[in-house]
């Protein structure tokens, strides 16, 4: 299964979903997983390119929020991430995390 089949899949169930496309370029992505040093580098590539051609299909509302990872810190994609939670559900409490 791809991952808009499994993006489509969730959101039939009855909840209030925020998908969120976080993305970088596959040189970007290449440069990641050589500087992590995983010896897995071909099957991460691969993967990166099934996932982009699944990406090709996407609706315009398969995803509440599209982030270019290198493009902003992660603290900026985390407040992105927040700030539109809070916009989809103004008086929704956060989850207490233990």
């Amino acid at each position: 299964m791809g991952q808009l089949a499994g993006i489509r899949a969730l959101k039939t169930y009855p909840a209030a979903w925020l998908s969120c496309l976080l993305w970088c370029p596959r040189e970007v992505a290449e440069k990641r997983a050589r500087e992590r040093g995983g010896p897995d580098l071909a099957a991460r590539l691969a993967a990166w390119d099934e996932t982009a051609q699944d990406l090709e299909r996407a609706d315009p509302g398969d995803f509440s929020l599209r982030i270019r990872t290198d493009w902003q810190t992660p603290t900026e994609i985390a407040e992105a991430i927040r700030a539109q939670l809070e916009e989809a559900a103004p008086d929704a409490q956060p989850a207490q995390v233990r």
